[in-house]
């Protein structure tokens, strides 16, 4: 009888155990969790303290809204059946390839340079160190989208493929998943806010193991972002301003989509070119271009790498008409340029919005920030 109960005091203990394991992960997964991105649209990072989801959201084209999912999960975790649908990744990532100068600025900041293994192109890195890697031979060219090596990727095995991802049918993703390797989608560039796309760095501190890091560096950008569009929010005259230039015969405003414009309204001034607020690269008429020239005060970030007001007039000698090609108040943001011609403005840039905002406002309104040296902007004369 005795034995009796035993095996019974036994069987249940076993079965309670079991049961409270199973719900401790349950209810790691269900219960509420706080989001840890504020600015950030295009991807969420929720931590339940068992493992991290990262949802990526794509933000374009016929499949808008399409979510890519990643579960996070220490090196040593089981694969759990509960766990949420997804893609299983053990983090933190050893060896990953990177796409765009940006991702190597915010390695940098996150002292993760040392797990870069390849990289889309040697001609747009700026960096300092992975240059000299890329020198030594310890760094290999891997392409990107739809020209990206897969012999190349094969051979390096690497932990993750950090690529850009748009949502369309040219995305990479299916190629590499069927490769049995590891694509982590970006849409950094699609975000609508400069302090979105900072906040990125969280993104990528996830997959490295260095959340604290990461949220340490953004709190300090964003507190001294937000302190310096507040020196100019209430300003009562705001400097109409337009960006872009000619482009086979239509007005291309070059990359400036909404969270460049956002620069220019924190910076104190009116972006005049477009009536629409859903603003991505547009190309826009000719005829609407050159009268909103002549208004505006300030031409910001023409033709990339134009220095000189003569080599703006000789694609388009209407210029002489802008009303800020008259008064010298063109600007271009192609003032930190390494030797080998790479602009520190695409890499530093996303993750110092707050240097850019400083230029800005120096360029907008000068008494404002009397004692600070442009770093990216120059002017055109």
């Amino acid at each position: 009888m005795y034995l009796k109960h035993f095996q019974i005091f036994i069987f249940f203990s076993i079965v309670t155990a079991c049961t409270q394991q199973k719900g401790d992960v349950q209810e790691a997964i269900e219960r509420p969790i706080e989001k840890k991105v504020k600015y950030a649209t295009r991807f969420d990072l929720i931590d339940s303290g068992a493992y991290q989801l990262v949802n990526v959201i794509w933000p374009k084209n016929k499949q808008r809204g399409v979510n890519f999912e990643y579960v996070l999960l220490p090196e040593k975790a089981s694969s759990e059946k509960l766990l949420p649908d997804g893609h299983k990744v053990q983090v933190p990532l050893q060896q990953f390839t990177v796409r765009s100068a940006g991702e190597v600025a915010i390695l940098a900041k996150l002292d993760a340079l040392d797990g870069v293994v390849g990289i889309s192109s040697a001609d747009w890195i700026a960096n300092q160190t992975l240059q000299k890697r890329y020198d030594k031979g310890e760094i290999a060219v891997v392409g990107r989208g739809n020209n990206i090596n897969e012999e190349v990727l094969l051979q390096l095995q690497p932990d993750g493929i950090f690529e850009i991802g748009t949502g369309s049918k040219y995305d990479v993703t299916k190629r590499l998943l069927e490769m049995d390797l590891t694509p982590i989608m970006n849409c950094i560039y699609w975000e609508n806010h400069p302090l979105a796309m900072a906040e990125w760095i969280k993104y990528y501190g996830a997959f490295l193991n260095k959340q604290k890091e990461a949220t340490a560096v953004f709190d300090t950008i964003a507190q001294k972002y937000n302190a310096l569009a507040a020196k100019v929010k209430d300003v009562k005259e705001r400097p109409r301003v337009i960006v872009g230039s000619s482009k086979r015969g239509t007005w291309s405003t070059h990359g400036s989509s909404e969270w460049f414009i956002r620069y220019i309204i924190d910076a104190g001034g009116e972006y005049i070119l477009e009536d629409s607020t859903a603003y991505e690269e547009n190309l826009i008429s000719m005829e609407q271009a050159l009268i909103a020239g002549q208004q505006a005060d300030f031409w910001i970030n023409p033709t990339y790498t134009v220095e000189k007001l003569d080599a703006l007039l000789s694609e388009d000698s209407r210029y002489q008409y802008f009303k800020s090609v008259k008064e010298g108040k063109v600007y271009n943001n192609n003032k930190w340029v390494s030797e080998g011609g790479r602009n520190h403005y695409w890499e530093e840039g996303v993750i110092q919005p707050h240097l850019i905002l400083a230029d800005l406002i120096k360029i907008l309104h000068p008494s404002v920030l009397p004692e600070h040296e442009l770093v990216y902007y120059q002017q055109i004369k």
